[in-house]
């Protein structure tokens, strides 16, 4: 089964993918995550630098400015 993915912007400005794994109350539980953008500005070519984390992690909601979900 493939997991949806979901597109997540913090309040500090990092903007990460991952696949969603279950939304909880108060977070959500991804895995898979891939840093795109840490600093908030404009994203000028595919060429970015990113890191990931594998396993699943826990992002709290309150952290978050926005979400998208893709299925």
């Amino acid at each position: 089964m493939e997991l949806d993915t979901i597109v997540i912007k913090t309040i500090d400005g990092t903007i990460m993918s991952s696949e969603f794994c279950e939304e909880l109350q108060e977070y959500f539980k991804i895995k898979n995550v891939k840093i795109i953008n840490k600093t908030g500005a404009p994203i000028p070519s595919s060429k970015i630098p990113e890191k990931r984390y594998e396993g699943e992690v826990n992002i709290m909601k309150s952290q978050i400015i926005w979400w998208y979900i893709q299925k």
